[in-house]
């Protein structure tokens, strides 16, 4: 595992699933995590257990499509560290609604959240960062459904698929100042989000019919890649897209 001594990171969804996992991996690598998420009551019990374990944490309650919200959230990340040289974008809603069914309201939502929200953490970290001189690592979590067909999700396809081409354009724009930006899309994964869902049996064995691998991920499975992407080894990568999905989205039959 990476060391991340010294550096500190602020990981949005960082409550439950993906965001929860990658926010503790991070502090048992020595990180200072800001856990941020919709719920204050969920970051602040994810920071409290990191640091019942040794590790450095506050908790925040932030919703991520809320401009001010977020300006504060990276402020008082300045509280426990200069600046933070690490962002981990994880916080996302679902939708499922067939497109004649879906109202404009319904396919804003994970809009504002998924794409939008990506946009200001991305823009008042990367301004923290080089306002501080500080090079920094940005990680946005995607979805098979950015490159993938998939009925009923045509909304959250659409922002998860923004999320990358956003991606790719900061890349470049962020490289002279020595910060990286990389995507993480990972496969059908146990979530909060994923979990109300799944919980029967028979969806279970569904989707896991559609992943080449025949399981559904962890959290900590996906949480491990993204150090990756955090971590110096891949100092050497940005604008790209790493699939950890069990072969979901290569698989010619999905």
């Amino acid at each position: 595992m990476p060391s991340f001594a010294g550096s500190t990171a602020i990981v949005t969804g960082g409550g439950s699933g993906i965001g929860e996992a990658t926010a503790r991996l991070l502090a048992e690598s020595g990180a200072n995590v800001v856990v941020c998420d919709l719920s204050e009551s969920e970051a602040e019990r994810v920071a409290a257990e990191i640091v019942m374990g040794g590790g450095r944490a506050i908790g925040l309650g932030c919703d991520v499509s809320d401009e001010k919200a977020v300006i504060e959230t990276v402020r008082r990340a300045g509280e426990i560290a200069k600046t933070a040289n690490l962002l981990v974008n994880a916080a996302g809603v679902g939708a499922q609604t067939s497109l004649l069914n879906t109202t404009t309201v319904e396919f804003l939502e994970p809009l504002h959240v998924n794409l939008v929200g990506t946009f200001l953490m991305c823009r008042e970290a990367a301004r923290s960062m080089i306002s501080s001189g500080v090079s920094g690592r940005i990680l946005n979590i995607s979805s098979p459904q950015a490159g993938v067909g998939v009925p009923l999700a045509s909304a959250y396809s659409a922002s998860k698929g923004g999320v990358e081409a956003f991606t790719r354009s900061i890349a470049i724009e962020l490289a002279p100042y020595g910060i990286t930006a990389n995507v993480l899309r990972p496969g059908p994964t146990w979530s909060k989000m994923t979990s109300n869902a799944w919980s029967d049996r028979r969806v279970q064995k569904r989707v896991s019919a559609r992943v080449p691998l025949s399981r559904i991920a962890g959290p900590p499975e996906i949480a491990n890649a993204a150090l990756f992407l955090l971590s110096d080894q891949a100092g050497y990568c940005t604008g790209a897209t790493l699939d950890v999905d069990g072969g979901y989205g290569v698989d010619g039959r999905i």
